[in-house]
């Protein structure tokens, strides 16, 4: 098994690190033809004498925009990889902590929690290609393939929406809410095995 995960896992880095060497010659090349048409805007408000100062004012602030923009996609690029780096080659574990507010077990034990939210609430990830992940509930036979996404600081992995914050490269999984659709809250946590 051991002999088998450590190509899957430096194919998944090198795949990765493919990525966001793309989304970073993608990010150039639009602030490239960002400036070029900011630049062709700045001759033609320069041909008319009568609008010179309104079009160069409309052109400088279509920098700054284009500017801002540009950097803003950057960044959220940048968090992506950084994500999909970090969970790239790992095992991870989507389980239940808490039920209405309670901890889980002690919910299920005085009996204000199906006695199997554990069980059927927890499920096995491994991150074992870019943008696809395996996953297996507790006791489940067949495992699943599905893909991910990784967009406005939430990873996505079918119907789980996994809040996280990122703090140069590390990554942080937060805590979040979901009905388990028979009237209660469940508190779930994603952590690294």
């Amino acid at each position: 098994m051991n002999k088998v995960a450590l190509p899957m896992t430096l194919l998944s880095m090198l795949l990765l690190s493919g990525c966001g060497n793309q989304s970073a010659k993608h990010a150039d090349s639009s602030q490239q033809s960002t400036s070029s048409k900011v630049v062709a805007s700045k001759k033609a408000s320069q041909q008319t004498a009568t609008s010179q100062s309104s079009s160069s004012s409309t052109s400088s602030t279509s920098s700054t925009s284009a500017s801002t923009s540009s950097s803003s996609s950057m960044a959220v690029a940048d968090n992506s990889s950084t994500v999909k780096q970090f969970v790239a080659g790992q095992d991870f574990k989507i389980e239940p902590v808490l039920y209405n507010g309670e901890p889980v077990n002690k919910a299920m034990d005085q009996q204000k929690a199906p006695q199997n939210t554990v069980h059927d609430y927890t499920v096995l990830v491994n991150f074992d290609q870019a943008s696809k992940a395996t996953t297996q509930y507790i006791g489940e036979m067949r495992p699943e393939h599905k893909s991910y996404t990784v967009a406005n600081n939430t990873l996505t992995l079918g119907k789980y929406h996994i809040p996280f914050s990122t703090n140069g490269k590390t990554v942080t999984f937060l805590p979040w809410k979901a009905s388990d659709g028979q009237g209660g809250t469940i508190t779930y946590k994603f952590t690294n095995q």
